[in-house]
């Protein structure tokens, strides 16, 4: 029998185990009654006094004194076996013996007690701690189950728990955690427990015929109930043990509940930063074959000669190509939506990895084909998987491959030594940043990668008139290929780039009347590749991008660019913008000072402004904001730009100020203020004088 169970039998067993002690020491010092005086044997029996007292305490110290007082004078004085005493010296010492062993035995009990209390309170507070630093190192909630279990039996001997918790903060229904103690898992106490919890009001603690039950309750909520099975009335410092375990139990569900909601509300987080993240991408892929339709479409339609049979094929090819693009860009997105709703399901069948590399490489232009290389041996067995979808995953891998390589790009695949059959995409590209490895994940690390790019980068770059010479940076082929016959049919020459290095060269080599740059270069920043165009170009810089954000236009617009298309665009107002830019250009140093816009008249020299041949009164603030518009006509001025022309500093004014006088400019000269057309707003940028 192990120490513990033998103390709780010895304590649950007093009320016959001392009285049996002290018979049995009256039976073993019978033998020994010759060896001693009768008035001795009343230390003896003190000592087994002691012993009771010291094992039981007061009350049963008391009742054994009592009875040895009784055996000593039945066993040890004469006349034996009766109560009588025939001296009177026998009787003091009897009485005496009583006295003493009276006033021992309650002494040594009282210790007795004080000392079994200290070691209890010591026990419940290790036990406490114990639980504490338990739930504190993040263990399941079995796990605390059963520490608790554990712990309640070894201070509240043979006493078994279960933790009886709600399946919802809304829910009505208990149920008991996993390491509930069986024995307490019963319908009478599921009865019990629902009865309470239909009782927000009711007792934090309450009895039924086998168990103790406490409510675990916290500041913000009620967590459920703890239960104490074999234990129906609790002492004052067990109530106060097991309501500090009811506590901690209620304080460790909270913190488990609120780090649910936290890891739920991360979760989402992160689900809506690669949601935001595919977006961004599919909205470039989806842009760009829309905006290289537009521009094709809109030129055919715009151009006042008929094109040839030649350049009306190779326009129809171009669109074919954009709509095949388009339609994957839609393919994708669709899949990506079936996936997220988890609707999508697979549909494995088997094929040979030759043919998937086969059908990824004829989905590609021709002229893209001669820069696949091929590395697949023989004898790799057939693979199982849904070929719609391995497709698509190993075009994006070549699309990328191809966009950020010059490069020949090896498309293989090997069967590794665990079973696997691996399909592989190398190239020279720069490659994805190891700290954009580490924040993004796999599914999303293009999405990203496109995300930063049309951030940062630059391209596009075009001319004017005939002899003007344009430069084009662009990325995207079909872009590219739009912008030159939209250009070069109206007479311009046209340069293209597909990065920031090969516009450089260009560069080097002449340089052009206007350059149309695109924010998606795959090697340089776009903004960072305007601002050292502006460290030695003077030329315009008309930016073409995909990004319609106004924080994109800002930057682009106060590092030196003096335009800001989005795509998709007409090609009409693309040239429309150019033409007004070189215009402005070849004018220069001789601005406009008379402007003439239907029935507005304005006559910078004269300080007049006229509508309908009438003379328009302006305050010197708004003739300096229409004349700045007027000197930079069919070009976007920033607010910056206006309070810095203006007012002489662009912080010593707000946009609001701005358009107050604006607005009172509008109500002068336009001829339906509220809905203008000489003075354009462009939401967030800024401000521009449209004079076509």
């Amino acid at each position: 029998m192990r120490s513990g169970q033998a103390r709780h039998f010895i304590d649950a067993h007093g009320l016959w185990l001392a009285p049996a002690t002290v018979l049995l020491a009256t039976l073993a010092f019978l033998p020994m009654r010759p060896l001693l005086g009768s008035e001795q044997w009343g230390w003896p029996y003190m000592l087994v006094v002691g012993l009771v007292a010291s094992t039981w305490g007061v009350g049963l110290a008391i009742f054994s004194s009592v009875l040895a007082f009784f055996l000593w004078n039945f066993m040890f004085i004469t006349p034996y076996y009766t109560l009588h005493v025939d001296r009177s010296g026998d009787l003091v010492h009897l009485l005496a013996f009583l006295v003493v062993a009276l006033a021992v035995g309650s002494q040594t009990g009282r210790l007795r007690e004080s000392s079994e209390a200290a070691r209890l309170q010591a026990s419940r507070t290790a036990a406490l701690y114990r639980l504490s630093s338990h739930m504190v190192q993040g263990i399941s909630t079995a796990e605390m189950a059963d520490k608790v279990n554990a712990e309640v039996r070894r201070v509240l001997d043979h006493a078994t728990t279960a933790i009886w918790v709600c399946l919802s903060q809304d829910s009505n229904m208990l149920s008991p955690l996993p390491g509930a103690a069986p024995q307490a898992v019963t319908a009478y106490s599921f009865e019990a427990v629902k009865h309470a919890l239909e009782d927000p009001d009711g007792k934090d603690i309450f009895t039924t015929r086998d168990s103790t039950f406490l409510r675990l309750s916290t500041t913000s909520c009620h967590e459920g109930f703890l239960q104490i099975h074999g234990y129906t009335n609790l002492g004052e410092d067990d109530t106060l043990f097991a309501t500090s375990v009811a506590h901690l139990v209620a304080v460790y569900l909270e913190n488990r509940h609120m780090s649910e909601v936290a890891m739920q509300a991360s979760a989402a987080q992160e689900a809506e930063r690669l949601r935001t993240a595919l977006i961004s991408s599919v909205s470039h892929e989806l842009k760009t074959p829309v905006a290289s339709l537009t521009a094709s479409v809109t030129d055919l339609i715009g151009r006042e000669t008929t094109p040839s049979s030649d350049e009306l094929k190779e326009s129809l090819t171009a669109m074919t190509a954009d709509l095949s693009r388009l339609d994957r860009s839609i393919g994708n997105l669709l899949d990506a939506s079936r996936l997220e709703a988890q609707a999508w399901k697979p549909t494995p069948t088997r094929f040979e990895v030759g043919e998937l590399i086969g059908s990824v490489v004829n989905q590609l232009p021709r002229e893209l084909r001669a820069r696949i290389a091929f590395t697949v041996p023989e004898g790799i067995p057939s693979i199982r998987a849904d070929f719609v979808q391995v497709t698509r995953a190993l075009r994006h891998l070549v699309d990328n491959a191809l966009q950020y390589s010059a490069d020949t790009v090896t498309v293989g695949a090997d069967f590794t030594e665990v079973g696997l059959v691996r399909t592989w995409v190398a190239d020279n590209g720069p490659g994805i940043a190891h700290h954009e490895q580490e924040t993004c994940d796999d599914t999303a690390r293009r999405a990203c990668k496109r995300c930063e790019a049309d951030r940062r980068s630059g391209c596009g770059d075009l001319v004017s008139a005939a002899s003007r010479r344009i430069l084009v940076i662009d990325d995207e082929p079909q872009i590219l290929r739009a912008l030159k016959a939209i250009l070069s049919s109206r007479g311009f020459q046209v340069d293209e780039a597909d990065s920031g290095a090969a516009a450089m060269d260009v560069l080097l080599e002449h340089t052009p009347d206007l350059i149309v740059l695109d924010l998606s270069l795959p090697d340089v920043d776009g903004i960072e590749l305007c601002t050292r165009f502006r460290t030695w170009l003077t030329i315009p810089i008309i930016v073409l991008s995909v990004r319609s954000d106004e924080s994109d236009k800002i930057a682009a617009l106060e590092t030196g660019a003096d335009d800001y298309v989005t795509k998709p665009f007409s090609a009409g107002e693309l040239v429309a913008r150019i033409n007004a830019l070189l215009r402005r250009t070849s004018s220069e140093p001789s601005a406009p000072v008379r402007l003439e816009l239907d029935s507005l008249v304005i006559d910078l020299a004269r300080h007049e402004v006229l509508v309908d041949d009438a003379k328009v009164t302006l305050t010197p603030i708004e003739f300096e904001i229409l004349g700045l518009l007027v000197l930079n006509a069919d070009r976007l001025v920033t607010w910056k730009q206006l309070a810095a022309a203006v007012w002489g500093a662009d912080d010593m004014v707000d946009t609001r100020t701005i358009r107050v006088h604006v607005s009172n400019l509008r109500h002068k000269i336009e001829p339906h203020p509220t809905v203008p057309q000489y003075i354009m707003t462009e939401p967030g940028v800024g401000l521009r004088l449209i004079t076509r």
